[in-house]
C-alpha cells in the first residue's frame, strides 16, 4: 500500500489519521481532515484537535497514556492485532506517526515527514523513538491515540 507524505512541515497530525484511514480503506485527502483538526503553522495539531477531525469522519478512538516501555509494546501490538490502527506521540511531544500492522514480530510504522515513510520496527525500537519527556513535570510517557477497526456494517 503506498501511504502518503505531509504536505507542509506542520500537519504530521493530519498525515497520520490520513494514513490511519487509508490503512482501514478509507481516502481522504490531507485537505479535509486539516480542515476538521485547524491545524496551524503556529500550533501544529494537538491531540484535541485529533479528536475532533476522527469524530467528524465517524472514527471511534481512545488516547492511551503508559509510563513503562513494556505496557506500551503489549498496547501497541494487542490493538493492531485486534485490527485498530495508532497514532502516536513521538520526538519529545512535536510529531506524530502511524502504527498500522504488526505481523512477523515487525511493526509497520508510518513517519509522513520521512523520504521513505514506510518502517519496519520491533517494538522494542519503537519503544525507544516513541518516549516522550514533559518539560513541566520531568517525566517520561508513551501517549497515542487507537483509531478503533470500524464496524462492518
Amino acid at each position: 500500500m503506498t501511504y502518503y507524505h505531509q504536505q507542509t512541515k506542520f500537519t504530521c497530525g493530519p498525515a497520520s489519521i490520513r494514513n490511519c484511514l487509508l490503512a482501514f480503506g478509507y481516502i481522504y485527502s490531507e485537505k479535509k481532515i486539516r480542515d476538521y483538526t485547524n491545524t496551524s503553522r503556529d500550533s501544529g495539531t494537538n491531540e484535541r484537535k485529533i479528536f475532533r477531525a476522527l469524530k467528524k469522519l465517524g472514527f471511534s478512538y481512545k488516547e492511551f497514556f503508559n509510563k513503562s516501555e513494556q505496557a506500551f509494546r503489549q498496547r501497541i501490538i494487542y490493538n493492531l492485532k485486534k485490527g485498530n490502527k495508532i497514532i502516536i506521540l513521538t520526538d519529545h511531544e512535536d510529531h506524530w506517526i502511524s502504527v498500522v500492522d504488526y505481523s512477523n514480530k515487525k511493526l509497520e510504522v508510518i513517519d509522513p515527514e520521512r523520504t521513505r515513510i514506510r518502517i519496519e520496527l520491533t517494538p522494542k525500537e519503537l519503544g525507544k523513538w516513541c518516549l516522550n519527556f514533559n518539560k513541566h513535570s520531568k517525566t517520561t510517557y508513551y501517549y497515542g491515540i487507537i483509531i478503533h477497526k470500524p464496524k462492518e456494517a
